[in-house]
């Protein structure tokens, strides 16, 4: 069977191969039916060969595939301007909140040449919705030159942050493109980016109020940390997903509470702000260890928006050191210590020293600094280790310390790093021994804490001016002249180191007037001073001893004394004696005696006699029996005068009289 069906095989193959090398033959057809094929052929190429509508042209093609942006001078593309009109040309919707729908209504106008037909195409977003377009008079979607379509938008916001889209109307002469914005006046604060709190005292609190003032419209914020936010360039979707607040109504407050955050912490971080409203912000900071603290936060606001803010502040501790005193250093840099005492050494009254320290602020913060002066108190010596004695004995308070040393400036305000120079003086007034205890009192503004920074003994002695007068007896020498003014010169010298006053105490009037000049003056330190003593007796003193005392402002009285010797007119009477010889009762003679001053004085004279015999001066019916004329006068100086002297006796006997 198998080489049956092989020798079939063969048979059939050499079959096919002679009747291929066989002509064919062609099929015979009539002339007839030839020429009636050719003209169905030609009808049927005509009627495929029709003609086009005039209307559909390759600028329509086209004008089709063109893309036109809605704007309030028309549709307009990269080709030139589609020929419709869109009112209004931008969909936008200002005011509206969370969980609303609004509607806004869109006209499309057509200018074209020929009626076309419009189709709207959806927005992307969820928020917006488009209805169909309604058509005048037909409902096949054809819109006539010189007609209008409308139809409605929707919005259905679900966040307040502002959202953009578009819908499309495809027309058979281009795509018209029409923006769709939901955008509200966006809520805007005046707030330091950077809110430094500056430096405090570690284990304190300061606390801070800073101004917040919305000057956009109204919004809702919260202030939270970096931990809390997403990162930026999310969308609004994604952070009502984080922040489920903000997809809240808007009268709805967010949550209210505080935030903690390192060592800040921010009251009522939640806040709802109006238009051009202000409010404070009540930061607290309180930090636990020395060092800048810094934390970011973000102030999340309703419109799905963050605002970064910092806050900084620095944890530290006063510290303020007496680097130098007058030109030695002390300090990390200086081998020397900090004296406990600082010596003025020994002064004059009203005279002053000084002592310049320099105070360094050696902390990171601004303090206040007060310098604190006491009484220096009397130490007792501890003697609790003598048997017997077991309690110490209590020092006594301290008292402030009056005149003798001050510090300037007293008080003042140091910043970080800042040194400032302080004066201490000495300026006695009171001759005295002075111990001052003075403390350097360092006060941190913010949480008023007070500490101790430094403490020295200040210690002086003060002494009045000593005063020497030289010489310290004025001798008059020679006799003196009754009357006539004699000047002797001394001198004063201050040996202190300030200036004194001087005053010479004024005498009662006496016979003899001491003037000494100058009466009243000042004296410079080491300072000699001239006076003139002018001495002048009305009445002869043979030894005249006169003393004068100087006072003075800062130094002991001195007194200066004097001697001298005043000798009186001296009246010379030539005839000592007068000799009247034998004379007759109750006769008068007279007899000339010459009087002569040899000094050079005026000499006042007077002349009397003691009485007759036996007669009582005191009697009223005495009778002078001696007389003369003149019986005083006076005689110029080197000069003589003649007196006459009378006598009548009025009774019998031997006259001898002075």
């Amino acid at each position: 069977q198998k080489y049956n069906a092989h020798l079939l095989m063969v048979q059939l193959e050499s079959q096919e191969a002679g009747a291929a090398t066989r002509k064919r033959r062609m099929h015979h057809r009539l002339r007839a039916d030839l020429e009636r094929e050719e003209m169905f052929m030609t009808r049927m190429q005509h009627k495929q060969n029709f003609s086009t509508n005039p209307r559909y042209t390759k600028q329509v093609q086209q004008a089709a595939t063109r893309q036109g942006e809605s704007t309030a001078m028309g549709v307009q593309s990269d080709s030139g301007t589609l020929p419709f009109g869109v009112s209004p040309s931008v969909v936008q919707f200002d005011n509206y909140t969370v969980g609303g729908v609004y509607f806004a209504d869109v006209r499309i106008t057509s200018s074209a040449t020929i009626s076309c037909r419009l189709r709207s195409l959806p927005p992307t977003r969820s928020e917006f919705s488009v209805t169909p377009l309604q058509f005048p008079m037909n409902e096949n979607g054809q819109l006539a030159p010189g007609m209008a379509c409308y139809c409605k938008v929707i919005f259905a916001p679900v966040h307040l942050a502002d959202v953009q889209d578009s819908f499309s109307v495809a027309t058979q002469l281009g795509v018209i493109h029409i923006k769709l914005v939901g955008s509200r006046p966006n809520p805007q604060l005046v707030i330091p980016r950077t809110i430094d709190l500056g430096p405090c005292l570690v284990g304190s609190t300061v606390c801070t109020q800073i101004p917040v003032q919305n000057i956009g419209g109204t919004g809702r914020f919260k202030i939270m940390t970096t931990k809390e936010c997403l990162a930026l360039g999310q969308t609004p979707e994604e952070m009502v997903l984080h922040h489920p607040w903000l997809e809240s109504p808007e009268d709805e407050w967010p949550p209210p509470e505080s935030l903690d955050v390192l060592a800040f912490n921010i009251d009522n971080v939640a806040l709802r702000l109006a238009e051009s409203q202000a409010t404070e912000l009540k930061v607290l900071f309180s930090p636990e260890e020395k060092g800048e603290i810094s934390v970011e936060c973000y102030i999340v606001c309703d419109d799905c928006t963050y605002l970064p803010i910092t806050l900084t502040g620095m944890g530290s501790a006063p510290s303020v050191s007496v680097s130098q005193i007058d030109s030695l250093e002390f300090g990390s840099h200086s081998d020397c210590q900090l004296p406990s005492e600082l010596e003025f050494g020994l002064l004059t009254v009203n005279c002053s020293h000084s002592r310049v320290m320099t105070l360094t602020n050696c902390s990171e913060m601004d303090v206040e600094f007060e310098w604190m002066l006491f009484q220096g108190q009397d130490f007792r010596p501890d003697r609790t280790h003598l048997s017997g004695i077991t309690v110490k004995p209590v020092a006594p308070p301290l008292e402030p310390a009056g005149t003798g040393f001050g510090v300037l400036p007293a008080t003042g305000k140091l910043k970080a790093k800042e040194s400032v120079q302080v004066t201490v003086t000495f300026a006695p007034q009171e001759a005295d021994v002075y111990r001052v205890l003075s403390r350097l009192l360092v006060t941190e503004p913010l949480s008023e804490s007070e500490q101790v920074m430094a403490e020295f003994e200040l210690l002086g002695k003060a002494e009045l001016c000593p005063m020497a007068i030289s010489p310290p007896v004025v001798f008059f020498s020679g006799t003196l002249l009754m009357g006539k003014e004699y000047t002797r010169s001394f001198t004063i010298t201050n040996h202190g180191n300030a200036p004194t006053s001087f005053s010479w105490t004024e005498t009662q009037p006496t016979e003899t007037a001491v003037v000494i000049s100058p009466q009243v003056g000042t004296l410079k330190p080491h300072e000699s001073q001239e006076f003139r003593m002018a001495l002048c007796s009305s009445a002869p003193q043979p030894a005249l001893q006169i003393s004068r005392e100087c006072t003075f402002g800062n130094a002991e009285p001195v007194v200066v004394f004097g001697e001298a010797s005043v000798k009186g007119p001296e009246i010379h009477v030539e005839d000592g004696s007068v000799e009247y010889g034998l004379v007759a009762l109750q006769h008068r003679v007279s007899y000339n005696v010459t009087l002569t001053n040899k000094s050079e004085t005026p000499a006042q004279w007077l002349l009397s006699e003691s009485g007759g015999l036996n007669r009582d001066l005191h009697s009223e019916t005495a009778v002078r029996e001696f007389f003369f004329v003149p019986a005083h006068g006076s005689i110029a100086p080197m000069s003589s005068d003649v007196v006459t002297v009378c006598f009548k006796p009025a009774k019998t006997g031997h006259y001898h009289n002075f």
